[in-house]
Formats: structure tokens, sequence, C-alpha cells
């Protein structure tokens, strides 16, 4: 996760303030060195391996993680994790105090730093993620409805087509500047600040990021997108009617191209229609996938247009 540097520095900026509620100069974690905290690191990776119920279930006979349990006790875990801090709460500017992740901000940037370090892929996908948290103290806490979990911290991600995470910015709630591209636009501009241009990389996102504008805008860097797209984007380009893309079944489709953007539109019918931008591949060729047909209670065979969706 780091050079020994690294860890140097998030433990000397340990808080040892005699008036902060968790200094105890009695504890046998005060000291702890850059060893410690490699330690604690690599056992919070281990249980996102293996989630249990809680902290205390790694430790229990029943459910006991031997390579968590076996490298730290309970005790010094939980000691540690109470004394661990990334920056001197004493000497924080005022510049650094607006920022809402300030108190870990060295280890963000330190784990974005390793990211980074990642030669990235051909084919990228942007999301948001949740990271449980049902604390009430934290500024950026968010609820998300219909999330696995809805309550916790939002991040804006780009992973690789392996599933590796490439870049990613925590969401610190909305600002009062206005963007043509919007919020999800800027997102994908910013995630994407970090490709190289020129090297032909393909962009995939859902429709809370897409639009035309956005397309247009990655092109100038030769990065190529496709992505579902809202109906209020659409703008003055008009589709066949659902109605009609229903009567012609399932997998029927039509399309829109704009020749001189380099840009193609696409509205496909499953059970119910969907638009897909892209400035990466057209309609053709067609694919097929397997989808549920609730009249012939069994799987059916629907052709599907701008196939690398589904791989992408």
């Amino acid at each position: 996760m780091g050079d020994d540097s690294e860890f140097e520095e998030c433990d000397d900026s340990s808080d040892e303030d005699p008036d902060d509620p968790l200094y105890n100069p009695n504890s046998q974690d005060r000291e702890s060195d850059e060893s410690k905290l490699e330690i604690l690191i690599g056992v919070y990776l281990r249980m996102g391996l293996c989630q249990l119920s809680g902290n205390r279930a790694y430790w229990e006979n029943d459910t006991k993680c031997p390579m968590v349990a076996d490298v730290m006790s309970h005790n010094r875990f939980q000691n540690l994790l109470a004394t661990l801090h990334f920056i001197d709460k004493t000497d924080v500017s005022n510049r650094q105090a607006e920022d809402k992740c300030w108190k870990i901000r060295p280890w963000l940037d330190m784990f974005r730093k390793q990211c980074l370090d990642i030669t990235p892929e051909g084919h990228n996908s942007i999301d948001e993620q949740m990271v449980s948290f049902r604390g009430t103290r934290s500024p950026i806490r968010q609820y998300v409805r219909g999330k696995p979990h809805p309550w916790g911290l939002k991040i804006w991600s780009r992973c690789s087509a392996s599933g590796i995470l490439c870049d990613f910015a925590v969401y610190e709630g909305g600002t009062s500047k206005k963007s043509s591209l919007g919020m999800g636009g800027d997102v994908v501009v910013k995630l994407c600040e970090t490709l190289p241009s020129d090297h032909n990389y393909k962009v995939f996102a859902d429709n809370l990021f897409s639009s035309a504008p956005l397309v247009l805008n990655l092109l100038q860097r030769k990065i190529y997108f496709v992505g579902t797209l809202r109906a209020n984007r659409l703008a003055r380009c008009q589709f066949e009617d659902e109605k009609s893309l229903a009567k012609r079944g399932r997998g029927s489709v039509d399309s829109r191209v704009e020749k001189e953007e380099s840009m193609v539109l696409v509205k496909w019918y499953d059970n119910k229609s969907v638009t897909l931008i892209s400035s990466y591949c057209g309609v053709e060729p067609q694919d097929n996938a397997q989808r549920r047909s609730k009249a012939d209670k069994a799987f059916v065979e629907v052709s599907i247009s701008i196939s690398s969706v589904s791989r992408g």
C-alpha cells in the first residue's frame, strides 16, 4: 500500500494532545510504529475479503479468521483504531479545514497514488459506490435509496474491466457551481484526467453520468464513451415510440447517427426501452443475450445492440 516513508508520515501525525479524550499516556499502543500500521491495514483489507457480522466475530471461536486473529488481538486492534490519526489536529490551516475529508486526506492521497500506479486497461467503468456507514457525525454521510447499503459514504470510482479500482474521488456534497456537463459529467471528466490522451481508451457509465456534451468533451482527448441515457437528455433527437418497438418484439431497435460528431444514439427494446449513447460503437454487429420470458417461463434469446455495453 505504500513505502515506509508514507507509513511514517501517518504514524508521526498520530495525535498526542492530552486534551484529546482518546489520549492515554499509559497505553501500550501510543508508540505505534510503521509495522503495526502495516499490520492494522492488512487486517482491514483481509476483513474486506472475508466479511462477517462485526469486528468481534473475527476473534470469536465459532467464526475465527486466523489471518486476522493470529496476527493481532482484538483489544490491540480496537486501541489502534481509537488512537490512530493521519494529521495533526493542532496544526490545521483554514484551507485544510474547508476539506470535509481533511482528517483522512493523507491516507486518501496515499491510497489514490497506489491506484494510479496501476497501468490502465483499455476498457474502464465509472460508477458510484457506497461505503456502509451508519454514524451520524460525518458531514459527508449520504443516503442513496435502492443501494444494498443506502447509508454511507459515496465514492465515485473508475474501475478496469478486471474489476480493479484505478481512480476514485470521495463525494463531499453538492456545490453552487453550475456546469454544462452536470455533476455526473464533471465526475467522469475528473476521473478520466488520469487517463492518457490519444490512447483510444473506452469508458462505460450509466445514465447518471451520460450526456451528449460529455461524449464530445471526451472525444477531444480520443477517449470513447458508451452509456445509457435518460430521456430528458435526448434534446431534439426523435425515436420511434415505445409502442411501435413493443409490437416489433423484444430486441427491436431504432437508432440515430450524428456523423459530424461521430456519435450514435440507440433505442433498444427488451421489457421496456433503453436508450444508449456511444462514440465507440454502433448498432452493428448485433449479439444475442438470454432474457427471462414470463409468458414462456423460460429463457429466450434476444438480439442486443451495442453489445459491448454488456461486456464493458
